[in-house]
């Protein structure tokens, strides 16, 4: 017999825990990363930076005030329906916002589109963790979860600057 890490099966694992992981890693790293993007944002649309902040925040305090709530939804339609429709807003969120302001509303298209986009991040980080539990065997939790987590923390990657010398 097969140990959970080398038979047939050990192939569809490791697509489970890649897919949960890139969900993971763009879930968070939307979070973050529009905050580069502010200051040609507030140039395009010829707003203050105050009104253009809320890009990022719509998408943070959407994804913050859903993940429960969609977490509490997937014990009762399953895991795997929620993370994938949660993919498929998530992927239709970003073309939205890469594409939307151009053609309709401008700049209040773009926080609907991210306010979009953020459901369908609320979406896979609800059910990440639940999955492995669910899907992964005993043996291959604690890595698989440690996988996952690695993805999250590279896409919430600060920059700092370098601390002074003294």
């Amino acid at each position: 017999m097969d140990s959970p890490g080398t038979g047939p099966q050990a192939k569809g694992y490791v697509w489970l825990i890649f897919s949960i992981s890139l969900a993971m890693f763009m879930s968070s790293l939307d979070g973050t990363i529009v905050n580069i993007a502010l200051p040609a944002i507030t140039e395009a649309f010829s707003l203050s930076t105050t009104t253009v902040s809320w890009v990022a925040t719509s998408y943070l305090l959407v994804l913050v005030g859903c993940v429960l709530v969609f977490g509490k939804i997937s014990d009762t339609i399953g895991y795997k329906k929620i993370f994938l429709t949660g993919f498929a807003i998530f992927t239709l969120g970003s073309f939205f916002c890469g594409f939307l302001p151009e053609l309709v509303f401008g700049f209040p298209s773009l926080v609907a589109s991210r306010i979009f986009q953020a459901v369908g991040g609320a979406m896979l980080a609800a059910v990440a963790a639940a999955m492995i539990t669910a899907y992964i065997p005993a043996e291959l939790k604690g890595k698989a979860m440690s996988i996952i987590m690695l993805f999250a923390s590279l896409g919430n990657r600060h920059r700092s600057r370098p601390l002074e010398a003294s």
